[in-house]
């Protein structure tokens, strides 16, 4: 049916919005509120405080509930009505709708027909929005009732979840830009509803859940939501007005319910000072009060007089090694922030030698975890592995002196967010701590130490919930009797699930606000996020201001660094933290000079940081970059890690890639693999995000080598593809010098992978690049990895012919010189005795093993030590001398499990299985063989795999010869496919093994023999030819050819006398 134009009169269908005749705009509303402004409509008390509050609303995500109240078929109720007869029956009806939503606080944002939408929580923040539009919502049908309209009733519908505020107006019309569907689900909630009625969404029931009672109506099907809608229908309010999980309050209030602990913690303490010294653990949810046992325990004899030093971790700090320890220092050493290096330096050495004068040699250690330079030679000539076993033999010893001098407490909180490089040097504290007269206090959430303790030795204190009457004391001393209006203190106990935290927060927020309703919320959980988000909403528009900023830099914030960020002086910056100290925001968690302060709760740090739009996160992550470059000036490397979070949250990608590779090249300095690791490979997503990328083209190369070594020394193979695959792409692209240290590296991959054939290839075009580039240091590298594919692939001369011309330089002027992991004259010296010994020449294998051992000795790297062992384990393994093998190999695995040096484990453990089993000792072998089958299959080592597959085959031809002889062929298969001839002899030799085993002298067992024999001539194998005639020997005495088997057995013999290899003993063999 079509409407009239009030101006003409003219009939216009209803879905046109102007009149055809005249022009006029229509309004299909029974009022013409189009002319009506939210100011006129919105009560003066409620006016004043929107315009107050809109400057530190505008621009932020908050979390609300928005209520939609539509009168149902107002349009057939007024079609025969003029204008002035419609308003003056529809007004009350308004007025009752706009009455129930100010009656609790709630905001009209706008009229839609013959509706309203209302907002709850902004512009006004409130944490209990959910209940009060459910109490508008009750309250609009009530006022209704009491008109006695009955031919006319109002649906309603909620949904709670976040928006944008994007503007507030002069006029308190709200702009807003919607997150997700919180307002469409509220619009489809008020269609579902039925006249009379109010439905929520389960989001709303949640947050209003105790306050409200509410009868199910199953998931819905949405128009626009693809899932089924859990609805709720609202029936009324309940008597219930407490919420059990809220935020405690900040500040010292009483301490109630831990006299147990206290007195079990000064038991410890007193036996520590004793002598006996004591790692003690403090484990509890957060808010639990961890923080605050360890605050009384330290007012408390005998440790209050004891040396105390604490440190606490940090979700920033989490990568960065040693980062609490560092800390810890400073403040053992009185360092301030202010100091310059040279000042840094002198209070440290001060305090070290103050200790012990013998500790000049930890000077470089202590210096290096203050980021101070370190000229010391031999600490730079450490590689990483060996530097982190003397820092943390190094911290040990300091500390462990420092306890010997006086009592000394050392505190560490959240250890949860803590390295693993200081996890694992608190595990060496705590044992060398035990007979000192210290104290090691930890604290961590319980999920962390679900295991067990952090250290062995620890004694734990689990924190639990208070009991109710202790709890009930704590919310006594928060607010006076009376304080909560009529919510029963029981109920907030209650509530509060004995948790301290939540207890104190609680209170103090139905305190300060003298409402009569426990706050509500969303996720963190609900009532608490409500809760904290309200407080902040309360500090005036500069203090919350600084606390969004103060959010962004972190729990923990220096207040020079605030100040600049703020773009204000330091003395303003302390006086708006001293008021927000006051308002139990932040507290000073440091004296003077070096000024700190943190959040009194983590909750209160991240609510704020969620309330900024993402657009003002990037720019307060940008400011905070800029001011620690600005404040720290060239200190600004201490925070390098601080820098790249940072920038890497702003979005600015050249600084961010910048930041990371300088954390990544600080882990490495420390042998922190995995935290090297996740720096660098930030590194390349940030360097994919940059614009101007060929200006980083360089450091961008740099930052995929630097990963490379660290996969290679970890054995990730499978992500060094991807690694090298871009490094070419962009050496190639932009002509960059390390094309030839690629194409080596992919010769190295090939080796492990299954494809020696092209590894060679590579290997020979990285010996060309370096050559052609005049890279003598290049070219000895290439010429490493090269001879390496050589051995693989079973062509030994050749190896040993690559490798030689450079021999000379290899043990002289390159003697020291580290190439990607290790020293190159070790890598090369040991692949070439590997060489000798496969070709028979034990005499020159065995001198060039023990020159890289003792070019190892001298550098002391442990991947040097590692490889050389190796190398001269090998050699004799070759040679027959199994028992010399195995204290070798046993010495360079020992290193490599210590340090970390996961890619040498699968030939370790296939070599050292070879022993065993030459030795016979099976159990021994099968043992290694298995570990050797499992890392070699985890990295993708495909060589060691096959090795410890045929060893393991004659193992299993022990009890199941077929499923034995398979296993063999099927790694004789894949040697053959892929090239390595030596392991094909291997195989070969397995398989006539088995066969002589089971009496089996026929013709395919001289096949087998004769084509070993014939791989083993074509490679120049003697070894291998003098152990197949011995095989020889034994199918001869099993056909009973007594002349052939001794021609066979003369032969082997002369051979093995040549070569001055072990003798097998034929009777023995024979008799199996």
């Amino acid at each position: 049916m079509d409407q009239k134009c009030p101006s003409c009169g003219a009939g216009v269908g209803r879905e046109h919005r102007f009149c055809f005749q005249c022009g006029r705009a229509l309004d299909s509303s029974p009022l013409r509120v189009r002319e009506f402004l939210p100011i006129n409509y919105t009560p003066p008390h409620l006016t004043e405080r929107i315009l107050a509050s809109r400057d530190s609303m505008e621009g932020e995500r908050k979390l609300i509930t928005v209520l939609f109240a539509d009168i149902k078929d107002s349009t057939q109720a007024i079609e025969r009505l003029d204008p002035e007869e419609a308003s003056k029956r529809f007004r009350p009806i308004f007025d009752a709708m706009l009455d129930g939503v100010h009656k609790y606080e709630g905001v009209v944002n706008r009229f839609l027909g013959d509706g309203v939408m209302a907002l709850f929580g902004a512009p006004l923040a409130h944490e209990d929005h959910a209940i009060r539009a459910c109490y508008s919502a009750l309250a609009i049908n009530e006022n209704l009732a009491a008109l006695g309209e009955r031919s006319l009733e109002v649906r309603v519908g909620m949904n709670s979840g976040e928006v944008l505020v994007l503007s507030i107006g002069n006029d308190l019309s709200i702009d807003y830009d919607v997150i997700g569907s919180t307002v469409h689900l509220a619009r489809r909630m008020e269609e579902i509803a039925r006249p009379g009625s109010a439905v929520l969404t389960d989001a709303t029931r949640r947050l209003a859940e105790g306050f409200v009672n509410v009868t199910p109506l199953g998931a819905q099907r949405v128009k626009g939501i693809s899932l089924p809608v859990s609805c709720f229908e609202l029936k009324d309010s309940s008597k219930a007005r407490t919420r059990w999980e809220i935020r405690a309050a900040p500040g010292l209030s009483r301490f109630v319910g831990r006299d147990g602990e206290i007195a079990l913690l000064q038991s410890w303490v007193e036996s520590a000072f004793q002598g006996n010294g004591q790692t003690i653990e403090v484990h509890g949810e957060p808010g639990i009060g961890k923080s605050r046992l360890v605050h009384e325990l330290l007012g408390q004899e005998p440790i209050r007089t004891s040396i105390i030093l604490d440190a606490c971790g940090s979700s920033l700090t989490q990568n960065t090694p040693y980062w609490p320890v560092s800390r810890l220092l400073r403040k053992w050493s009185a360092i301030n922030e202010s100091d310059d290096h040279v000042t840094i330096r002198a209070k440290a050495r001060r305090r070290l030698l103050s200790l012990n004068s013998d500790f000049e040699s930890l000077i470089p250690i202590v210096d290096s975890l203050l980021d101070l330079t370190v000229e010391e030679p031999k600490w730079k000539a450490l590689d990483p592995p060996a530097r982190r076993a003397a820092i943390q033999e190094g911290l040990a010893s300091l500390i462990a002196r420092g306890a010997e001098a006086e009592p000394l407490t050392l505190i560490f909180e959240d250890v949860q967010w803590f390295d693993a490089e200081t996890l694992a040097l608190l595990r060496i504290l705590s044992s060398r701590l035990e007979k000192s007269r210290a104290v090691l206090l930890l604290t961590c959430r319980r999920d962390f130490a679900s295991n067990g303790p952090i250290c062995k030795s620890s004694k734990v204190v689990d924190l639990q919930p208070l009991p109710s009457s202790e709890a009930r004391r704590l919310l006594e001393d928060v607010a006076p009797p009376g304080a909560f209006g009529t919510v029963d203190a029981d109920a907030i106990v209650r509530r509060a699930g004995g948790t301290p935290l939540f207890i104190e927060e609680i209170g103090r927020s139905l305190a300060a606000n003298a409402v009569n309703r426990i706050s509500s919320g969303s996720d963190l959980p609900p009532a608490i996020r409500s809760i904290m988000a309200a407080r902040l909403d309360r500090l005036a528009p500069d203090l919350k201001h600084a606390v969004q900023v103060a959010s962004v830099i972190g729990r923990t914030f220096p207040l020079v660094l605030l100040s600049h960020v703020l773009g204000g002086s330091v003395a303003d910056a302390r006086n708006t933290m001293d008021t927000l100290q006051k308002s139990h925001i932040v507290l000073r968690s440091s004296a003077p000079p070096d000024v700190e302060y943190s959040f009194f709760h983590l909750l209160m740090q991240e609510v704020a940081y969620s309330s900024l739009t993402q657009g003002r996160r990037k720019a307060a992550h940008l400011a905070v970059v800029d001011s620690l470059e600005g404040a720290y000036g060239n200190r600004a490397a201490e925070h390098v890690e601080l820098l790249e979070y940072h920038a890497a949250q702003s979005e600015v990608w050249p600084k961010a890639f910048r930041y990371a590779c300088s954390s990544g090249r600080k882990a490495l300095d420390r042998c922190a693999f995995e935290e090297a690791r996740g720096h660098f490979e930030k590194a390349l997503q940030f360097a994919e995000r940059v614009e101007a990328a060929s200006e980083i083209v360089g450091d961008h190369i740099e930052a995929l080598l630097s990963l490379r070594n660290i996969y290679n020394a970890v054995g990730h193979y499978s992500g060094l593809h991807a690694c090298l695959d871009k490094a070419q792409e962009l050496a190639v692209k932009h002509r960059h010098a390390s094309l030839a240290s690629i194409k080596s590296t992919r010769c190295q991959l090939h080796c492990v992978n299954g494809n020696v054939e092209v590894a060679i290839e590579d290997g020979k075009a990285a010996v060309e690049l370096a050559t052609a580039a005049g890279n003598p240091v290049g070219v000895a590298a290439a010429a490493s990895i090269l001879t390496w594919a050589y051995q693989l692939n079973g062509s030994y001369k050749e190896a040993v012919q690559t490798l030689e011309p450079h021999l000379a330089s290899i043990s002289s002027t390159l003697r020291h010189l580290r190439v990607g992991t290790g020293t190159i004259s070790v890598f090369a010296l040991g692949i070439t005795a590997e060489s000798q010994a496969y070709l028979g020449d034990f005499r020159n294998a065995t001198r060039l093993a023990a020159e890289a051992l003792e070019i190892a000795g001298e550098t002391q790297h442990p991947y040097d030590v590692a490889m050389a062992n190796f190398a001269l384990g090998h050699v004799y393994c070759i040679q027959g001398e199994h028992d010399s093998a195995l204290d070798a190999l046993e010495k360079g695995l020992g290193v490599s499990q210590e340090k970390g040096i996961q890619g040498l484990l699968p030939w370790f453990y296939a070599l050292i299985g070879s022993c065993h089993y030459f030795k016979q000792e099976y159990e021994a072998a099968r043992e290694a063989l298995q570990r050797a089958r499992i890392a070699s299959d985890k990295m993708g080592v495909y060589p060691a795999q096959a090795l410890a597959e045929i060893l393991l085959g004659l193992l299993q031809a022990q009890v199941s010869r077929d499923a034995g002889e398979d296993q063999v062929r099927s790694a004789l298969e894949f040697s053959g496919r892929n090239a390595y001839h030596g392991l094909r002899v291997l195989a070969l030799r397995a398989l006539v093994d088995i066969r002589l085993s089971h009496h089996e002298y026929g013709p395919e067992s001289e096949r087998l023999c004769e084509t070993a024999l014939k791989i083993s001539d074509d490679y120049a194998m003697r070894p291998e030819v003098a152990h197949i005639h011995f095989q020889l020997a034994r199918l001869q005495h099993g056909r009973g050819e007594p002349d052939k088997c001794r021609s066979f057995l003369l032969k082997a013999h002369q051979l093995y006398d040549q070569l001055e290899m072990r003798v097998r003993s034929f009777d023995t063999v024979t008799a199996a």
